[in-house]
């Protein structure tokens, strides 16, 4: 059975959902989707979003390789 799914910028995310729900389904049918990212890019992503916020809420700059460093440490400690 074939379902068509249409592009809708409607989904939310500015289409970032429909996005995500193409490349699913290009990997389940063997085709190449070059908008997947890797785990360490998406970790990435996320160790800047959380930075981000911290730098938000103390008013302070906020040095990656040291955050990262804290991140990864608080990790192995879970």
């Amino acid at each position: 059975e074939q379902i068509p799914i249409e592009s809708s910028d409607s989904s939310g995310h500015g289409g970032g959902d429909f996005g995500i729900v193409r490349s699913f389904v290009n990997i389940l049918q063997g085709i190449q989707d070059d908008r997947v990212s890797t785990a360490r890019e998406s970790l990435e992503s996320h160790l800047l979003a959380f930075a981000a916020e911290q730098s938000r809420l103390t008013r302070s700059t906020i040095h990656m390789p040291t955050f990262r460093q804290q991140a990864e440490a608080q990790a192995s400690q879970a």
